[in-house]
Parts: C-alpha cells; structure tokens; sequence
C-alpha cells in the first residue's frame, strides 16, 4: 500500500505524530533481524508483495513489526482486511494496549492486506441485486470470490508470513464493512484463527439468503474438534442500509445475530452496540475494545489488595481458554514489573507476587528481577 493514500484517512494527533516521525520502508532482501542491541526500529510497516496463484494477482501487504522484535521469540498475527484504511488505526490501539508497565496484551505483527477489487475479494456470495430487489452496480457482477480470498490469506500468505516472521500459533482475524462480512464468513467456515473482530459487517449483502444460511450455520453450534474461535461484533448506530436508504436494517442484522450468538457463548463471544457513531467513526472504539476484551486477563492490575498469584493465573486461564491457546505473562514483563516495584515500593505487599508467578510459569530459569521489558 502507498504511504501518501494511508495518510488520507482521519488519523489521531498521536497517529499524525508518529507518522512524522516513521514511515513505511521497501521490501528487504532478506528477513528482518534484531539489531546488535537487539531490537528492530518502530516503523510503520514493511511493504511487501505476494504473488496469488488462487487469485492471479499481485497482492500487496504491509507489516507491522513490534519495536523490540527479536527473531528467537514467537509473535501473534493479527491479519487486517481493508489495510490501506486501518492501518494506522489499529497500529494506534496496539501501541497503547502494548505500552507501558502493565501492558494489557501482548506484542504482535499487524499485517494489513491491501484491497485490489473489494467487491469480488470480499463477498462471499454471488448476487446481482440490492436488498431491495434492484440491480445493483456494474461491480455486482464480480461479487462471490470471497471464498478464494480467504483460501489466499490460508494458504499462500500465512505461509509466507510464518516464513519470514517468528510468529507464534495464535492469530486474528478483522475486518470492517465488507471485510467485517468475510471475517464472519471466515468464523462460519471455521477457519484456522483464535479470534475473529467483525466491525459493522455488511450483513445487509445478499439479504435475506446469505444471512439465513448464515444464521442457520452458526446455530448449528460447533462439533468436536472443530470448535470455532473467539468472536467480537462490533454495530455502529448506522441509520442507512443501502438500496433501502434511511433503513435500519443493517444495524438491526447485526444486533440480531450477535445477541443470538452471544447468548449461546457469551465467554467466547461478545456482541457490542456503539450509540452516537457512525459506519466511519466505530472502526476505532471497536477495534480498542475488541483487543482489550480477547486480552482481558493479560494486564496484571494492581491494587492496594492484590491481586494475589492465584487470581493472576486463574485470570490467564480464562483467557487462554477464551483464544484456544497457551497464554501467559512475558518473562522479562514480570522480571521488569518485580524490578520497579522493588525500587519503588520496597515495603510493597505485591513484590512477592511477581516472584511466584515466575516460579509458576518458568520454573526452569532463574528467578529474579530484572529492569528491561519485552516491549
């Protein structure tokens, strides 16, 4: 994606800020290192370009790197639709989720997927109409090779990202608008990812007979063995449904299907209405409050009464089981967090917390404090 075409989007003063001060750089010829200090400069992204077999095209991509990447430690992935749109974005919220002492989730690499021909490679279905029965645009006629896309991102380009990157198993998937359809395409199909982030989807879309047969999918439950991911719906307060025009059914789809879905599953999913926004402007707060809800469990909130080591790890827990995987506090983050609340508060009831908790996950390797973070 083109810098110059990022910058367009209404960025944050913090986003503006930082873009003043990075940028994103070519396609290296070899697979990014760790310095001799062993981290990797912050920058905006690596541009990137895989060529697509499935979708005979060029595909291009930028990747966000933590700026502490370090090559020996496995990284989550989260894979973005309409990267050239909310890049910068979700870049924003990772970077204060990530930041600062008690992070509330771990380092991952963004991975931002360029749109080339939005309405074939994020639809789905085929169909030529509008909700109202009318012909849609001339575009309606390419719709439907949603399938091949996600068969792209599954097979050729997670290949590739897992071949350049040290990437851990856990993975997201987001999408908003049509690529919010896809990711809720991609939680039905039960693709291969702990978390799915579906943000205004356009359900709307081939009405009624995609979203019946997705309706009627998703109520079948999941079979053993092939359980579905953690699911986040974000709707806005968006009063248009187009070919309807002042129509509340767009909204209404995704409330509906999200408080079906949540009251079936509501430790893995979460359905959210934003009053007072719009199909634009919920891309933001969703995207905050969809990250800290997946990780919810990963920032270790001291108080004044705890917590105790048991409630840290029980937190863990209920998030590992929430994304289907292994989680747990970064070594170097409870060494840090033992470190500075040592030198602070060395009277402090919690310093003995941190020093079980390291005796609980690595058992193996030394215990003590030490002063670098991971991040």
């Amino acid at each position: 994606m083109r810098f110059n075409r990022i910058l367009r989007q209404g960025c944050s003063a913090l986003l503006l800020c930082l873009a003043s001060t990075t940028g994103v750089y070519a396609e290296p010829e070899t697979t990014p290192t760790a310095n001799p200090n062993g981290t990797l400069a912050a920058t905006l992204g690596i541009e990137r370009t895989i060529h697509s077999q499935r979708l005979d095209q060029e595909q291009s991509y930028s990747v966000f790197l933590p700026k502490h990447y370090d090559p020996a430690k496995a990284y989550p992935v989260l894979y973005l639709f309409d990267g050239q749109e909310h890049y910068l974005k979700t870049l924003g919220v990772i970077e204060g989720l990530t930041d600062g002492i008690w992070p509330s989730m771990p380092d991952l690499i963004l991975v931002g997927l360029d749109n080339r021909d939005r309405m074939r490679n994020y639809t789905p279905t085929h169909t030529l109409l509008l909700p109202n029965g009318e012909n849609g645009s001339p575009a309606y006629a390419r719709t439907g090779g949603g399938t091949a896309f996600l068969d792209f991102i599954d097979k050729e380009l997670r290949p590739r990202i897992q071949q350049d990157y040290s990437t851990s198993h856990l993975s997201i998937l987001a999408g908003h608008s049509f690529g919010g359809l896809m990711t809720l395409e991609a939680y039905r199909d039960k693709r291969d990812f702990n978390a799915f982030v579906a943000i205004d989807p356009s359900l709307w879309f081939d009405y009624p007979d995609y979203y019946r047969q997705l309706e009627a999918d998703l109520k079948t439950g999941d079979d053993e063995g092939t359980k579905r991911g953690a699911l986040f719906i974000a709707a806005s307060d968006n009063p248009f449904t187009p070919g309807l025009g002042m129509s509340s059914l767009h909204r209404d789809l995704i409330q509906a299907l999200g408080e079906s879905l949540s009251a079936g599953d509501a430790d893995r999913v979460l359905s959210t209405f934003y009053p007072a926004t719009d199909h634009s402007s919920v891309v933001l707060p969703a995207l905050e409050q969809s990250l800290a809800w997946l990780f919810y469990g990963y920032r270790i909130g001291l108080t004044a009464n705890g917590p105790n080591s048991p409630e840290v790890i029980n937190g863990y827990r209920v998030l590992s089981h929430r994304l289907g995987a292994e989680i747990k506090p970064e070594r170097p983050d409870l060494q840090f967090q033992w470190a500075y609340l040592s030198q602070r508060l060395p009277a402090s009831d919690q310093t003995p917390l941190f020093k079980e908790l390291l005796e609980h996950y690595y058992p193996d390797q030394p215990i003590e404090p030490r002063g670098k973070m991971a991040h």
